[in-house]
């Protein structure tokens, strides 16, 4: 079975607005990233590295940066909690040094 939009939304309700927010697919072609959609979170694999979102009790955001390498598997690059969705792309373009949109507003 093929995934299309509307079953990951129903299916990972929290991922799926977590990536909205991000910029949607525009986000996953300018990062080249591929996403993992999980209960209460959302992971980009961007080539050797991880970016994890998810989502906290607060209703906030934790980011965490990884690698993704077996030598170095897990190992913490950046780490930051409560962050606001406002403040979500900027976040994650800082911690990977990755541009997430194309216009600055």
């Amino acid at each position: 079975m093929h995934a299309t939009k509307q079953n990951l939304a129903k299916k990972f309700p929290v991922a799926s607005e977590i990536l909205r927010q991000l910029g949607g697919g525009k986000v996953l072609v300018m990062t080249g990233a591929k996403a993992i959609f999980g209960k209460n979170n959302l992971t980009l694999l961007l080539g050797t590295k991880c970016l994890q979102i998810k989502l906290n009790s607060a209703d906030l955001y934790n980011i965490i940066y990884v690698t993704a390498t077996p030598q170095k598997a897990n190992k913490p690059i950046a780490e930051m909690k409560d962050i606001y969705y406002e403040n979500l792309v900027e976040t994650c373009e800082q911690m990977t040094g990755l541009y997430f949109r194309l216009l600055r507003t």
